[in-house]
């Protein structure tokens, strides 16, 4: 039943049984109900102002969009072996650039959810 409504997703155990997992869809409505709970939309759309500007920052920083292309871009510049020593990227850097990156996915969907739960209250007022 859960699997039919999305909250789970199913796969076959070891020995015949039924695994089950939380669905990502779930986990994403979650974590957005809890940012919800805790920050105004208004303070809400700020953070989401300012975390876009951190990934600006990043992006200029690298000269790349995102984590996973500035590590092909190291990697083909290894097998390139063009010029000199590269410089080193700091790993914890690279953790903070995806931490926000994620971050920034979370209150995006959570300030849709707000958008759309207003859409809702505002249908239900319509039509009582």
């Amino acid at each position: 039943m859960l699997a039919d409504e999305g909250f789970v997703e199913t796969t076959p155990g070891e020995h015949g049984g039924t695994r089950y997992r939380r669905s990502p869809e779930s986990l994403v409505v979650e974590q957005a109900s809890d940012i919800l709970e805790h920050v105004s939309t208004d303070e809400l759309v700020a953070r989401i102002q300012d975390m876009r500007e951190q990934l600006t920052e990043y992006q200029a920083e690298f000269g790349v969009e995102s984590p996973e292309e500035l590590a092909v871009s190291q990697t083909n510049q290894v097998l390139a072996e063009s010029g000199g020593p590269q410089a080193e990227i700091d790993p914890e850097r690279i953790r903070e650039w995806k931490t926000l990156r994620r971050n920034l996915a979370f209150a995006n969907a959570a300030l849709s959810i707000s958008t759309a739960e207003q859409f809702v209250d505002d249908d239900r007022r319509s039509t009582d």
